[in-house]
């Protein structure tokens, strides 16, 4: 499960936005006001992919 924390605001270093996953893909797959699931495509900084990786709101 992904959870979102609070986050404040800072420059990344390279280091750090060579870590970073993308997101090649998103779409949502419920969304009502009690609960929102999106799945999403995303690629590691290895270059492997995870074709479904499921995210709550």
């Amino acid at each position: 499960m992904k959870y979102d924390l609070v986050h404040t605001k800072r420059r990344m270093n390279t280091e750090e936005k060579d870590l970073q996953w993308k997101v090649l893909k998103s779409e949502y797959l419920f969304n009502e006001p009690w609960l929102t699931v999106r799945r999403e495509i995303v690629e590691l900084p290895n270059g492997n992919q995870i074709p479904s990786y499921y995210v709550l709101e």
